[in-house]
């Protein structure tokens, strides 16, 4: 779709709305893995952006077309991208 369409501005602002209501909804989760989960990004955070760790897998707060363009180029570039197909009725 992006690759036909091109980045949709609708589509971003949807996973950024269903994202923030993921967030505030994250206090269900369980504290166990929850904790071990958020320890293990910790590593990922410069001290300016600690204050982020626990919003940065819910929210996305700006739209970057291009990123987003290269990323889509990339995974249907048929030279980078690695596919494998796994069946029982498949004859290697």
């Amino acid at each position: 779709m992006v690759k036909e369409r091109g980045v949709q501005e609708y589509v971003f602002n949807e996973n950024k709305v269903l994202g923030e209501i993921e967030f505030d909804f994250a206090d269900k989760k369980g504290a166990m893995g929850y904790s071990t989960h958020m320890a293990s990004k910790l590593q990922l955070f410069e001290d300016e952006t600690i204050k982020d760790v626990i919003k940065h897998m819910y929210i996305v707060e700006k739209l970057d077309k291009s990123r987003i363009q290269e990323l889509s180029d990339m995974l249907t570039d048929p030279k980078k991208v690695n596919i494998y197909v796994r069946s029982k009725s498949f004859e290697s």
